[in-house]
């Protein structure tokens, strides 16, 4: 069986000691879990994430010890990577705010989970970073199962959790959810059956089993004494626990209501998966409902942490009464290496090198000479070069594995002359080469570093060093891992790789094997990107290299001497590279900016710029100029316009699967053609003359109501109020507005209500005037969120074949939404048909082809500006 994924949030520190003592407890138990993350959430005794650290730091003492009778036991290092800083606030009455490293955490953990392997999120303290997380990314709430600790936990920020409770009702964002909230049976671990505290626990029990008992023994003694200060009861009380013995003992972890070491809870009727403190009379301690089912299982838990604690003592089979006098071997299937290893011209074996730090041999028959080494933590392999001096091309084979992205260094004589991470393939645990160049002469030391990350642990199986073809000096690396200097680095026509730009703000440089160079930039939080243009005065036709990932809806904006020319955001990629593609006119001296800005889990990764003169554009030659050139402030608009170009900055599209898939390919689909939402860009800009953002706040697999689809809707019309999906595209919209203006939504929803129809068509009024209300209920919110009297262009819905390619429901049910859907455009007030899509090619029955989309939006471009702006179009809307 699986070990379950655990995240830990934790009020660690100050006074609040009970924390350490479970903490303590928890690190002896690592090897039966996989600890995903540890939080450090806001506590009224102001703990941080360094109080973990130390905890970390007492385990890192008795790991050798650990070691011995588990390999499974984390790294101190590893568990260190894992340690994050969440909230050190209390939630706003909203129940959250902004996003902290915590809550990112925990999304993270929780996204590489799924319903049948979820991630069991231990709250020790406020829920302030896991309400965050459920409000930022409302998707992980199948996949995470909450075990809380209340009582004054919840005191202290009633908001978060209120917020989270709140949100369970039938219909709610969280219905689904599956949580643990225990109030007082946790005090079982220390009070006596009239609720008091227990003496037989308090008295002996330590003296007996911690003291003495390595690193970890004497912190746990050291956390037993003033537990709350001065005139509090001292002793063992670990009463956040309870939450991790839930999963340690022999009792069905998806059953709370068994017997456990954690306890037993019932359900109170709140929700289907909301489980709280039995309040049967035979289960209480004195006032404390449920306490009894934590404390009749004492003596098996305790006994089993005291078999524990003699881990920390002493290694497996040394002798239990004293210290070891020597550190525990290594396992016999990493044996040392020699310490004289050489690298030649030619093919090293890993297992061959130098190993050091947390590097061991592994055994493997996928490996070139059946070995390989991997990496607990960090580790180095290094070994001498013995060839002659020149320039030589090395390859690092190693494993690209699906559970983590390790990080990898080559130095020579200690100086990094590359990076890499094993991501390039997105991760399929199998062998890849990572290829560069460098120089070497006859002596020098090479080393590769690894770090573990997650569970891809740096696993190298060769070296190869081959001549560089045609050299015979040093090249430079191909990666950079700093930016350039403070002079300013030039952009001339051709390419240049983002990373030789001026980074600023928050944009780093990230190794990766797939961008050109070996390297792109990536931000955290926002940031920019500068070079100085070294050429003819001209206009140029620019491109960008991007990564359009599928985790966010990161901002991009190309900016010269500090005007936006060209913006646009990166929502629903496949993490593959795009190219964007625009003409700007430049001349010599003008700083052009590349700026980003991260959203949620796209960090704005820019590759490169590329600049070439435009088709039919004659630049003028520096040396002709002898003065700056004015040149116009914008393009002349169109003849049968007055509008200007601030009136127009950017369109929301919202709904769900065929109004996002204006944003990205889908697999298979060689229809060919640009994207949709590229195409509306370039197609109303054009008309306009003046630049339009595309903004995707659409959500795949969307209804527009509740009862169509209780997890992810538009309105909730049992309670009159905005759905998941509508907040996380307010969201959406916002993030992607920044200073910009909105002029306009394109709404595109109606496949999954038609779903919904029976096939005796009993249902049909209802779902077609359950579909007509929240519609008109979500426009009114988005014009009373953006502007009252905001256009909204309606997408017709596909004529798609119903006999059974995606409807459940009857042959006819699509046609009658889209009956629905011409009421309304009809009946209201600023809402257009935007586009009609009537014999548009399905690429899988249901969805559109890229190429249909493009079509689709040069329609709705056509639309937006008929409608608003009075120009003439084709007529084919």
């Amino acid at each position: 069986m699986a070990k379950p994924r655990v995240l830990i949030s934790t009020d660690i520190g100050g006074s609040d000691k009970d924390d350490d003592q479970s903490l303590v407890h928890a690190f002896l138990y690592a090897d039966k879990i996989k600890i995903e993350g540890i939080v450090s959430s806001p506590a009224p005794h102001g703990g941080r994430a360094k109080d973990i650290h130390e905890v970390i730091d007492a385990y890192a003492k008795d790991y050798a010890n650990l070691k011995t009778y588990s390999s499974d036991y984390p790294t101190p290092s590893y568990l260190k990577s894992m340690t994050y800083q969440g909230a050190t606030s209390a939630q706003p009455s909203a129940g959250y705010s902004k996003a902290t490293a915590g809550s990112k955490a925990i999304i993270e953990a929780a996204r590489e989970g799924s319903a049948s392997d979820p991630l069991y999120i231990l709250t020790w303290g406020a829920m302030t970073d896991v309400a965050q997380a459920l409000h930022d990314a409302p998707d992980i709430v199948n996949k995470i199962r909450l075990l809380s600790i209340g009582s004054t936990n919840t005191t202290f920020d009633k908001n978060a959790r209120n917020y989270i409770y709140n949100n369970m009702d039938k219909g709610e964002a969280f219905e689904k959810l599956w949580w643990i909230e225990d109030n007082s049976t946790f005090r079982g671990m220390y009070v006596s059956s009239s609720g008091a505290n227990d003496p037989s626990i308090h008295n002996g029990w330590i003296d007996a089993n911690a003291k003495g008992h390595g690193a970890l023994g004497a912190y746990f003694d050291k956390m037993t004494t003033d537990l709350y200060g001065p005139g509090s009861v001292d002793g063992l009380k670990m009463g956040d626990t309870p939450s991790l013995l839930y999963l340690l003992d022999n009792a069905d972890n998806n059953n709370p209501g068994a017997n456990g070491w954690g306890g037993k809870f019932v359900k109170t009727g709140k929700a289907s998966n909301y489980w709280t403190d039995s309040k049967a009379s035979g289960d209480k301690l004195g006032s404390y409902a449920g306490a009894k089912t934590v404390a009749e299982d004492r003596s098996a838990y305790l006994k089993d942490f005291a078999a524990r604690l003699d881990r920390a003592k002493a290694p497996n089979g040394g002798a239990k009464d004293e210290a070891p006098t020597s550190a525990p071997s290594k396992p016999a299937s990493s044996p040392a290496p020699s310490f004289d290893a050489k690298i030649g011209v030619g093919t090293t074996e890993a297992e061959k090198l130098k190993l050091t730090g947390g590097y061991s041999v592994e055994k493997t028959g996928t490996a070139s000479g059946g070995a390989q080494i991997k990496v607990d933590g960090k580790g180095e392999a290094n070994g001498t070069f013995t060839g002659g001096t020149g320039t030589y091309k090395m390859t690092v084979r190693h494993v690209d594995e699906f559970d983590g992205k390790a990080t990898y260094a080559v130095k020579v004589n200690g100086k990094t002359v590359n990076t890499f991470t094993g991501d390039s393939m997105g991760g399929s645990d199998k062998m890849e080469n990572h290829s560069f160049q460098l120089s070497l002469k006859t002596g020098d030391q090479i080393s590769i570093t690894g770090a573990q990350q997650q569970g891809e642990y740096a696993r190298i199986d060769s070296l190869k060093l081959e001549k560089a073809s045609g050299t015979s000096t040093a090249s430079k690396p191909t990666t950079t891992p700093a930016p350039q200097s403070t002079s300013g680095p030039v952009l001339k026509v051709g390419t240049t790789e983002a990373e030789k730009l001026k980074l600023s703000g928050g944009y780093v440089v990230e190794s990766r094997g797939a961008s050109s160079g070996d390297a792109n930039i990536k931000v955290n939080g926002s940031g920019t990107a500068e070079g100085i243009f070294d050429g003819a005065s001209g206009t140029y036709k620019v491109s960008v290299g991007w990564l359009n990932e599928s985790d966010g809806a990161a901002s991009f904006a190309v900016k010269v001497n500090g005007k936006t020319v060209n913006s646009w955001t990166g929502n629903g990629g496949s993490n593959n590279e795009a190219v964007r593609s625009f003409t700007v006119e430049l001349k010599d001296g003008d700083k052009i900016v590349l700026s980003g800005v991260q959203q949620n889990w796209e960090q704005a990764r820019f590759d490169w710029v590329k600049l070439e003169n435009a088709s039919g554009s004659t630049p003028t030659p520096k040396s002709s100029i002898a003065a700056p050139v004015s040149l116009p402030a914008k393009e002349a608009k169109p003849q049968t316009s007055d509008l200007k170009d601030a009136d127009f900055d950017a369109f929301a599209f919202v709904g769900q699967s065929n109004a996002a898939g204006h944003f990205f390919k889908r697999a298979g689909d060689k229809s060919g053609g640009s994207l949709g939402n590229d195409v509306f860009e370039k197609a109303l800009g054009a008309k306009l003359g003046g630049a339009v953002k595309a903004i995707n706040g659409a959500t795949s697999g969307s209804a527009s109501n509740e009862k169509v689809d209780g997890s992810n809707y538009w309105w909730n019309l049992s309670q009159d109020k905005p759905g998941p999906a509508l907040k996380n595209a307010i969201s959406q919209i916002k993030a992607g507005l920044g200073s910009k203006d909105l002029d306009g939504f394109i709404w595109g929803q109606g496949e999954t209500d038609a779903k919904a129809v029976k096939d005796d068509w009993s249902n049909l009024n209802t779902v077609v005037n359950n579909f007509s209300k929240a519609t008109k209920k979500v426009f009114a919110y988005l014009q009373d969120q953006f502007g009252d009297d905001l256009p909204i262009f309606v997408q017709q819905l596909g004529t798609f074949k119903q006999d059974g390619a995606w409807l459940d429901g009857p042959v006819g049910a699509l046609d009658k939404i889209r009956e629905a859907q011409a009421k309304l455009i009809s009946g209201m007030d600023d809402v257009y048909l935007g586009a009609k899509t009537a014999g548009l090619a399905a690429h899988d029955g249901i969805h559109f082809t890229n190429a249909a989309y493009g079509t689709i939006a040069s329609r709705l471009a056509g639309s937006v500006e008929v409608e608003l702006v009075g120009l003439h179009n084709d007529g084919q809307l």
